[in-house]
């Protein structure tokens, strides 16, 4: 068992990538081009977001979304306190300073704790759809609305999730994804894209990933090389066919580990929320004795993981850029030594799961 098989995800498509790396070969259109407007196209209908563009990486996404909205030194962005590291990473890059903001017991930001962050510094919220989960984004929304500042969706692990019926990154002024080969559509390497529903945020955007301009010699703002290959949009094109059966089976496989696990008092299990389409990137649920179970189910080679093992707040070298109130981040520390990540991938098979639920049930004696 593994905890994400990358191999069986490729081998079905094995064939089909080969044919489309020769068909690149022979006619050499390796940068931009056709592919990737296709891709920027599929992804944008996918989402249903008017436009789409495709970049190097999800890192890349958010600084390139951050800079569009002239982020620049002595702002302030808010944002949570529990992400991969990429969300303060690309904020403090720009010069300004995250604010962090507690979470829910979902993981997510808590929207009721957002206000009260703003000020006069304040230029924008950034919020973080984890583990194809959605946050509360009518409240977020009419918080950045009331306070007209520039909303960031952050979608990396959020490709097909919707809140009441609408498909996360349509939101705010820009939504960012990855495409890092782990994620539920991941490229053979890496990239990422970012989605708006306005022209102009898109169009800077597109200057600020290619140099600062739309042609060559043309730079009209400080840009950076940031392109997702043809390639790779050729990849992604063919696999976002088959996204949504995918993340389907992502979702059958949380309600066999719900069902299974539920009457484990040791753990808390991850809440589906009616108005939210929960795409189950990752399984993410709260343990007692998470180091013994880890080791007992390495021992029974289930691998596990913990996503992510340090929240914001405890990141040593990021401390000096951000800011933050530790009597405020209760309930996000609260949880920091018990999150555990359950192998959840569309290759899982049913007795793969219930080998893990029964393991689980062994070690807190749940015969």
């Amino acid at each position: 068992m593994k905890f994400n098989d990358l191999k069986k995800q490729n081998k079905n498509l094995s064939k089909k990538f080969v044919n489309i790396l020769q068909k690149k070969i022979k006619n050499s259109d390796f940068i931009g081009g056709k592919s990737v407007k296709d891709f920027e196209k599929n992804f944008a209908k996918f989402t249903n977001s008017k436009y789409c563009l495709g970049v190097g990486n999800g890192t890349d996404a958010i600084y390139i979304a951050l800079k569009a909205l002239n982020i620049s030194f002595g702002d302030e962005i808010i944002t949570t306190n529990h992400s991969w590291i990429s969300t303060i990473e690309t904020i403090v890059a720009c010069g300004a300073k995250p604010v962090i903001v507690d979470t829910k017991n979902n993981f997510l930001i808590d929207e009721d704790k957002i206000e009260k962050c703003i000020n006069k510094k304040t230029k924008a919220i950034m919020v973080v759809h984890l583990y194809g989960n959605a946050c509360e984004m009518d409240k977020i929304s009419k918080i950045a609305h009331k306070h007209k500042l520039p909303l960031i969706e952050d979608c990396a692990q959020a490709h097909g999730c919707k809140f009441n019926e609408i498909h996360v990154g349509n939101f705010g002024h820009f939504g960012t994804f990855s495409f890092f080969p782990g994620k539920n559509l991941g490229c053979l390497g890496d990239g990422g894209a970012i989605i708006s529903n306005k022209k102009k945020f898109i169009t800077k955007a597109r200057k600020i990933a290619n140099h600062g301009g739309l042609k060559k010699n043309s730079h009209v703002y400080f840009g950076m090389n940031s392109r997702l290959d043809s390639l790779q949009a050729d990849f992604l094109n063919l696999k976002l066919n088959n996204l949504e059966n995918l993340n389907k089976k992502r979702l059958n496989i949380a309600n066999i580990y719900t069902t299974n696990l539920a009457n484990i008092k040791e753990i808390k299990l991850p809440k589906i929320e009616k108005n939210i389409t929960h795409v189950f990137h990752q399984f993410v649920v709260k343990v007692k004795n998470r180091k013994n179970l880890m080791n007992y189910l390495s021992k029974n080679k289930i691998p596990t993981g913990i996503h992510y093992p340090k929240l914001f707040n405890n990141v040593d070298y990021y401390k000096k850029y951000m800011k933050f109130k530790i009597k405020e981040l209760k309930n996000s520390n609260s949880y920091e030594k018990n999150i555990l990540s359950l192998p959840i991938h569309p290759y899982l098979t049913k007795k793969d799961v219930l080998e893990v639920c029964g393991k689980i049930k062994n070690f807190y004696k749940y015969f």
